[in-house]
């Protein structure tokens, strides 16, 4: 049985970036808060977990600031790209990708076993480890963490939600961090239309406001600490009262004693009381209401 483990083999492997999304994601950091994100993901991913303890300190070891400035200042900025998972923080992010490296190493690890056991051996040499060096030449792709193409649609999907978002807001704003807070509200499996319909809902309400009325910007709007979006997210609308629920209710009304106007009450409707029981004939014709 093979001991090869991918998550390790992985942690060898150059750590993924594309640097057109993480220019995007990061354009309203400072420089030392970039830096300090790099210096994060790429130890995450030197973990065979892909993930640091959540420990402050320690992270801002990892990320060569004092505790001081990481509680301050680049702390919280850096961890609105991450999550708390338990007693660990991790990158969402990072991990698909961690795992997409993980499956292309255990992929490649298979191959090159099948293909020593499908062979004699000619030396007595040790072969080589199927978990190789990772700055070792190789013939084919082993260290593409994605898919460009599949990147460019989503990255091309997000963005024009994001358009539409705009669009709907009554103060737009179009910023990095706006869509850093709209993707990672994706990024946690929130539909955009959702968003969207919140967008709307606010402009509605603003509409009646004075002009002193202080209407959030669209950025600020989907702030996790002081947005304002999921207090304009629409109810869902009450489902329509089933066939049943309905003759209940014209059944309790005509033998009641209110008043109902005839023409309410549509003669399938009437039919339906009485065939059901639910309504006398005698108590139609006292009503006036046909069958």
């Amino acid at each position: 049985m093979s001991d090869f483990d991918p998550k390790r083999a992985r942690a060898k492997r150059p750590c993924p970036l594309w640097v057109d999304a993480f220019q995007r994601d990061t354009q309203h950091l400072q420089a030392d808060e970039v830096g300090a994100y790099m210096l994060i993901l790429m130890a995450m991913w030197t973990r065979p977990a892909c993930d640091l303890p959540n420990d402050p300190a320690r992270i801002a070891r990892v990320a060569r600031v004092s505790k001081r400035l990481w509680d301050s200042r680049v702390g919280p900025v850096i961890m609105a790209f991450l999550e708390v998972d338990g007693d660990v923080v991790i990158s969402e992010r990072l991990r698909k990708e961690a795992a997409y490296v993980e499956r292309q190493v255990k992929q490649q690890s298979d191959r090159k076993v099948s293909e020593k056991s499908g062979k004699p051996r000619k030396t007595n040499k040790p072969g080589k480890s199927t978990d190789d060096p990772t700055d070792e030449p190789r013939n084919h792709p082993s260290q593409q963490p994605n898919n460009p193409r599949e990147e460019d649609k989503s990255s091309s999907k997000e963005e024009a939600a994001y358009q539409r978002y705009l669009e709907a807001h009554p103060r737009p704003v179009e910023s990095d961090a706006g869509l850093a807070f709209f993707a990672a509200l994706l990024a946690e499996g929130i539909d955009p239309a959702q968003i969207i319909a919140s967008a709307e809902a606010y402009a509605r309400t603003v509409r009646e406001w004075s002009a002193e009325g202080k209407v959030q910007q669209s950025d600020n709007f989907l702030d996790p600490d002081r947005g304002k979006w999921r207090q304009h997210v629409p109810k869902p609308k009450a489902a329509p009262a089933s066939e049943e629920d309905q003759l209940k209710f014209w059944a309790e009304t005509i033998n009641g004693k209110s008043f109902v106007a005839a023409s309410c009450v549509k003669p399938h409707v009437a039919r339906a009381l009485v065939e059901r029981g639910l309504v006398t004939p005698e108590k139609l014709k006292e009503r006036g209401i046909a069958a």
